[in-house]
């Protein structure tokens, strides 16, 4: 997928930030939080199957489960002009515990992110990242936002190592697995 942004009119050249969501199948896909061939006004970015499937059926899986891409661009922390026209004027953070983790199926372990405390007036553009002690390197898909809504959105989490729920969930509470979370709207 091309992403071209030049009507945010950026001086310079921002860092990428980029989420999938959708109502279904989006927890298959891997890869779309790696930025290619970014300028100034462009990114890039590959969606691939993480279970083999063909790229017909990724853009099938697409269309029926309307996954979109969220992207956030920003400039750099160490940056003299930090401004751009594409600011976000609303936004809201949060840090939901470990403790949320439940069984999805055998393999997968979801959590339902309350965020009704912001009191968005519009849906935001969610974005995740995870927190923790230890093992968090063998978890994929926890930045994939499932049925984003004003006051919730959920997300799954699959081990690259094979792990199961049971384990997924154990390790989640021995070493803390807390999800980091934001929404912005403008």
């Amino acid at each position: 997928m091309d992403i071209n942004i030049t009507n945010c009119s950026l001086s310079e050249m921002p860092v990428y930030f980029t989420g999938l969501v959708g109502t279904s199948m989006h927890s298959i896909a891997v890869g779309y939080n790696a930025i290619y061939s970014s300028t100034i006004n462009f990114f890039r970015v590959f969606a691939y199957s993480m279970q083999g499937q063909s790229s017909t059926t990724m853009l099938s899986y697409a269309q029926e489960n309307a996954w979109n891409l969220n992207w956030f661009a920003s400039a750099p922390i160490n940056s003299i002009n930090q401004s751009a026209n594409c600011t976000y004027l609303y936004h809201c953070t949060g840090i939901s515990s470990w403790s949320l983790w439940n069984v999805y199926d055998t393999n997968t372990i979801m959590m339902n992110i309350d965020a009704t405390n912001c009191n968005l007036s519009e849906v935001p553009v969610y974005f995740t990242s995870m927190g923790g002690l230890n093992q968090i390197y063998a978890l994929q898909s926890y930045d994939a936002i499932y049925s984003p809504t004003i006051d919730s959105f959920g997300v799954l989490a699959r081990s690259m190592l094979g792990w199961n729920s049971s384990t997924m969930l154990g390790y989640a509470q021995s070493y803390a697995w807390d999800l980091n979370w934001f929404g912005m709207f403008h």
